[in-house]
């Protein structure tokens, strides 16, 4: 079965859309999120971008428009230790984002983005699998702390609410990043993505992200940096405030703190390679150009 035969499936489509309003931990949800597990699976023979990714064993993807539009936020530890349910409105050149519940760190972005590389390995949105193996595709050891904070991360993500406007086009939404997160047990979980991310990987509207490239990278700042640039050109100058607004960084603090964080991170990109130079000048214009080889 495909994504792409929705007249066909109005059964199926209905049970993800009731399965989405439920909260994670709830029984009926749970057996609707197997339901989908069963029934939902990636077609086989998709475009040739699919089969291109599925050789890159250490490559994940997002959807174009959140690379410049994140639910992501760059948090201090005691931030990350302490997240009220909020709504926030991140809003840019590129469109409009509202969300709603716990704040998402960079840390959950890479649990998603592990997600989204199983979901490409298992050829379904919807699969069963372990913590573990979350942890070995971020290259993260195991561990008590670990195990608690990948499960932790799986809940805020099925509980996030998100509105996408996209600048110029139609609304984009979809009501949780994952549509379903069973604990089987301790350490096994079953986890169904939302069809958003599916559609968008199909069309062929999407970046690709390396994983291990990502985690070896030390700043969250520069892991926002990289998720960024990947959708951008080879020479790409951006104003300081518009890059802090595509990354979600405070902008509270003082600009010469602001422009130091960015540097620091600019500078661990041209480290590993991925940029060949990176610049604030004196018109503070963040002036970018990738290293050679970098896939634009």
């Amino acid at each position: 079965m495909t994504l792409s035969s929705r007249e066909n499936n109005e059964e199926l489509y209905a049970i993800i859309e009731r399965a989405k309003t439920l909260s994670l931990n709830d029984i009926g949800r749970q057996t609707k999120a197997k339901e989908i597990s069963e029934k939902e699976n990636y077609p086989k023979n998709n475009t040739s971008r699919k089969n291109h990714l599925q050789k890159q064993s250490t490559f994940s993807f997002l959807p174009n428009e959140l690379t410049r539009i994140s639910p992501f936020f760059v948090m201090s530890k005691f931030e990350m230790g302490h997240r009220p349910l909020e709504k926030k409105v991140c809003e840019n050149s590129w469109g409009k984002m509202e969300i709603q519940g716990e704040r998402l760190s960079i840390f959950d972005e890479g649990i998603l983005l592990a997600i989204l590389r199983l979901s490409l390995l298992k050829k379904s949105s919807s699969f069963s699998t372990t913590i573990n193996q979350i942890l070995t595709i971020l290259g993260t050891s195991p561990g008590r702390n670990t195990y608690h904070s990948v499960w932790s991360s799986v809940k805020r993500l099925g509980a996030t609410t998100i509105s996408l406007y996209v600048k110029d086009e139609k609304k984009e939404s979809f009501t949780h990043i994952l549509a379903g997160g069973i604990c089987d047990d301790k350490y096994n979980i079953t986890i169904s993505t939302n069809r958003f991310f599916g559609e968008m990987f199909l069309k062929g509207l999407i970046t690709d992200i390396d994983i291990d490239f990502r985690s070896n990278l030390k700043g969250d700042i520069s892991k926002a940096l990289y998720r960024f640039y990947r959708s951008q050109p080879a020479n790409y100058e951006i104003h300081l405030q518009k890059l802090c607004n595509a990354i979600n960084l405070d902008q509270s603090q003082k600009k010469f703190r602001l422009r130091g964080k960015i540097n620091k991170a600019l500078n661990e990109l041209k480290m590993n390679h991925f940029l060949a130079a990176g610049i604030i000048n004196e018109k503070d214009h963040v002036v970018t150009k990738k290293g050679e080889g970098v896939k634009v």
